[in-house]
C-alpha cells in the first residue's frame, strides 16, 4: 500500500517542478513506481533517485499525475499556472528584520567540551557584530535562532556510558552540555555539575557578554536534544533526561541536584519538570496573581523568582501558544512572532500535532498579509526536499516516522510562503542544491557548525570514507545571516563562522547570497531555486584539465594511493566529491572503491574555491576513525585491496548535482 503526498499541487507552465515528488514509505521511491503525466508534451524524469519532476508544457490548466507500483495505482491533480521569474532588488536602507540561524551545535560535556562550547560562544558574538551596529552600537540583530541538535550526548552513546570514571554520569553530564548553551547566552559560567563529574572543571571559555539585550532567542529540538528518536513527550519507560521541558528549566535557572537523582541509574534529577510547570503556571496567570506565584516559586525552588520567570519570559513568552500540553511549550512546537515575521518550529516525528500547528500559525501569517515570509524550523530534514534529506536506507521507520514528513509536505504545499530551515544531516551551504523551492516552498540548509558532512564524520550515505580531515582549520562552521526588507525580500548571507572575527575584526562570506523576493499565494518566486539549475542546459558538468592524469602508487606504509588533479566546475557550482574505484587486472570483479570530499569545501571564501588545488592522494584502504559511523566503517570494509594484486584506477568528479565528469583511467 502506498499514497503519493499530494492531492493537488500547483506546477508553472514551461518550468520543471518538484510538485509530485516522494512516495509517503521510505521503502518505496520514485525510481520503483511508473509515473505518467496526462497531455503529449508534459514528461516526468527521475532526479537523485528519489524526485520526480514534472515539465508542465500544456495549455491545459489541469494535469493529472498517476503513480502505479505492483498494479496499484494513485493519482493526483497538478494545476497549471502561467508564471515567469521576476527580477529583485533588496532594500538595503529599509531593513525590517535580521536574524541569524544556526544548527547542530552539538555542545559536548566530555571528550569535545572546550572546543565545541568555544564555538557557540563564538557563534553568538559573531552574529551579533557581522548583523551591523546602531548609531549608538548596539547590535542590529534582531532574532538569534537554532535548527536543533544543541547538544551532544543524548543520542550519542559512547560519549555517555564510560561513567564516573571518565566522563560523568548521563544526568550530570546533560545538565553541563545544556548549562554551557545557557552560559553563552547569558555570557557567565552557569553550570554546578563538577562535583558529581570526579571534580573534573568547567570547560575554560570565556563566555563574553551573551545576547545583547533586545535580542531574542528561538530553537527547534533536534534528536540529540531528546531522548534519540525525535519524541519530546515524557515517557516513564525511560529516564526523564531530555525533554522540552528539560530545556526550558535549565535555560530559566534551574540546578542539577545529584541527590536528587540517586536512585535512577544515571543520576537523573528529575526535579525540573517542576519547575518548568511552575513556570507555566506564573505566564498562564492573570497580572494581579503573578507576584504572589513569583513569591512561592521563589521559596519552594531556592531560585529568584523575578529572574526565573525574565528568562522564561525572554526565550518563551513572546507570544507562544500554551494553550495545551500537546500544542505548546513542552511538546516541542513553539512560535512567536518578531517585527510582524511569524517564527514557528515543528518537531516533524510528530506527525499530526506539529502539522496542525505548523497550519495555524501560518494561516495567520498569510491573513495578515500574503506577501510576508512565513520562517519555519525543523531540525530533521522533510523527505524530499534538499539535498540529503533522502531517508537513510537502515533509518527505522519509528526513528522518522513517514507520515509525519507526508502530512508536513502537504500543509507546506499550502503556503509558498514558507522558507523552512532544517539540519540533522550536517550538510554544507556551498552545495548548490542546499537551497530549493519546487516543492511548494522554499527549503534551505541549517548552517551546521559542528562535525561537517565534509569532514567525513556523519554517515548518510553521500559521505566519503578516504578523507577526513577533523583539524580545527578545516572546520568552516557555515551560518546563515538573513536580513528582511520592508517589501519582505529576503537575503540569505552564507557566513563563515569559523574565519569570521579570527583574523581581523571582519565578517567572512562565501559564495553569492540567496535572494528571495516577490513572495505571494501566487508561488513564482518558487521558480528562481528550482531543480532546472541542475539540468544540463543550466549546469555543466565537472572537468579535469587535458593533461589530467591519474597514477597508482605504493607507500612507505605499503598502501595503495591514487594520485589525481583537481577537477574544476563552471562556477554555477562547486565539486563535491569524487569517486575512486581500484579494478583488480586479473580480476575484474575485485573492485575497492571509496569516495572522496572535494577540497573545495575546505574553504569557505570566493578566492579559494576558484583555485586549482594540488594533487589528491587517496590511500586504499581508507583511514580507521576511533569514532568512525556504521555507515563509513561499510565504506571503509569496501576500501581494502588484495594484497599483492595489480590495480587500475577509475577516477570521476561529481558537482553537487551529482552530475558526472568525465572518468580519468590510469594507465
Amino acid at each position: 500500500m502506498f499514497t503519493l503526498n499530494f492531492k493537488k499541487q500547483t506546477v508553472f507552465r514551461g518550468h520543471a517542478s518538484q510538485a509530485f515528488i516522494a512516495l509517503d514509505t521510505q521503502t518505496l521511491k520514485a525510481v520503483d513506481a511508473i509515473f505518467g503525466v496526462s497531455g503529449n508534451t508534459s514528461k516526468d524524469t527521475c532526479m537523485n533517485d528519489n524526485r520526480v519532476i514534472i515539465a508542465a508544457d500544456e495549455k491545459a490548466d489541469t494535469l493529472t499525475l498517476t503513480a502505479e507500483y505492483e498494479g496499484e495505482k494513485q493519482t493526483a491533480e497538478l494545476s497549471v499556472k502561467d508564471a515567469a521569474e521576476k527580477e529583485v532588488t533588496f532594500d538595503h536602507d529599509n531593513v525590517i528584520l535580521t536574524f541569524g540561524v544556526t544548527s547542530d551545535t552539538h555542545v559536548s560535556g566530555s571528550w569535545n567540551q572546550p572546543r565545541s562550547a568555544a564555538k557557540w560562544v563564538h557563534c553568538i558574538k559573531g552574529m551579533q557584530e557581522a548583523a551591523g551596529r546602531n548609531a549608538d552600537g548596539s547590535t542590529k540583530l534582531d532574532i538569534f535562532t537554532c535548527v536543533g541538535d544543541f547538544v551532544d550526548a543524548v543520542n550519542s552513546f559512547g560519549n555517555v556510558n564510560g561513567g564516573i570514571e571518565s566522563y560523568g554520569y548521563k544526568g550530570a553530564q546533560n545538565y553541563r552540555e545544556v548549562s554551557f548553551l545557557r552560559s553563552g547566552l547569558e555570557g557567565r559560567e552557569t553550570n554546578h555539575a563538577d562535583d558529581i563529574m570526579n571534580g573534573k572543571p568547567n570547560v575554560d571559555v570565556d563566555f563574553g557578554d551573551g545576547l545583547e539585550k533586545g535580542v531574542d532567542f528561538f530553537y527547534c529540538l533536534g534528536n540529540h536534544d531528546e531522548r534519540g528518536i525525535g519524541e519530546t513527550r515524557e515517557n516513564e519507560k525511560y529516564t526523564k533526561v531530555y525533554t522540552a521541558r528539560y530545556f526550558v528549566a535549565v535555560m530559566c535557572g534551574w540546578e542539577y541536584d545529584s541527590n536528587k537523582g540517586a536512585g535512577t541509574p544515571d543520576l537523573c534529577d528529575s526535579s525540573y519538570i517542576a519547575y518548568a510547570d511552575d513556570l507555566l503556571a506564573i505566564h498562564k496567570a492573570c497580572d494581579c496573581e503573578k507576584d504572589a506565584l513569583i513569591a512561592e516559586f521563589a521559596a519552594k525552588h531556592g531560585v529568584d523568582g523575578k529572574y526565573a520567570y525574565g528568562r522564561f519570559c525572554d526565550i518563551y513568552g513572546n507570544d507562544t501558544d500554551f494553550t495545551s500540553e500537546e500544542h505548546g511549550l513542552f511538546f516541542g512546537n513553539r512560535h512567536t512572532v518578531v517585527n510582524g515575521i511569524h517564527f514557528i518550529a515543528i518537531e516533524v516525528s510528530q506527525c499530526k500535532e506539529s502539522a496542525a500547528f505548523l497550519d495555524k500559525w501560518c494561516s495567520v501569517s498569510v491573513a495578515e498579509d500574503e506577501r510576508k515570509p512565513i520562517i519555519v524550523y525543523t531540525h530533521e530534514k522533510i523527505y524530499h526536499t534538499i539535498e540529503a534529506s533522502i531517508p537513510a536506507k537502515n533509518c527505522p521507520e519509528k526513528y522518522l516516522s513517514a507520515p509525519g514528513h507526508t502530512n508536513l509536505l502537504s500543509t507546506l504545499a499550502k503556503y509558498p510562503q514558507a522558507i523552512v530551515w532544517t539540519g540533522h544531516t550536517h550538510s554544507v551551504l556551498t552545495n548548490a542544491n542546499a537551497i530549493m523551492s519546487d516543492c511548494g516552498f522554499t527549503a534551505v540548509e541549517g548552517s551546521v557548525l559542528a562535525y561537517l558532512s565534509c569532514e567525513g564524520l556523519v554517515g548518510r550515505g553521500e559521505i566519503p570514507a578516504g578523507n577526513y580531515c577533523r583539524k580545527e582549520e578545516h572546520d568552516a562552521g557555515p551560518c546563515c545571516l538573513v536580513k528582511i526588507d520592508k517589501n519582505y525580500n529576503v537575503l540569505i548571507q552564507k557566513l563563515d563562522m569559523h574565519r569570521s572575527y579570527k583574523d581581523g575584526n571582519k565578517a567572512v562570506y562565501f559564495g553569492e547570497p540567496w535572494l528571495i523576493g516577490g513572495i505571494s499565494s501566487s508561488g513564482e518566486h518558487l521558480l528562481k531555486y528550482s531543480a532546472e539549475r541542475g539540468f544540463d542546459k543550466n549546469n555543466a558538468a565537472p572537468e579535469f584539465c587535458k593533461d589530467a592524469k591519474v597514477t597508482v602508487t605504493k607507500g612507505d606504509d605499503g598502501k595503495l594511493y591514487v594520485n589525481f588533479p583537481a577537477a574544476h566546475e563552471d562556477g554555477s557550482d562547486v565539486v563535491k566529491y569524487y569517486k575512486i574505484e581500484l579494478v583488480n587486472k586479473a580480476d575484474n570483479s575485485d573492485r575497492p572503491w571509496q569516495f572522496a570530499t572535494s577540497l573545495a569545501f575546505k574553504y569557505s571564501n570566493e578566492e579559494e574555491l576558484n583555485k586549482a588545488h594540488p594533487e589528491y592522494s587517496i590511500g586504499f584502504p581508507a583511514v580507521k576513525e576511533p569514532r568512525i559511523s556504521e555507515d563509513l566503517q561499510r565504506c571503509v570494509d569496501a576500501s581494502i585491496p588484495k594484497d599483492g594484486a595489480e590495480y587500475t584506477a577509475y577516477v570521476t568528479a561529481y558537482d553537487s548535482w551529482h552530475k558526472p565528469s568525465v572518468t580519468l583511467v590510469s594507465e
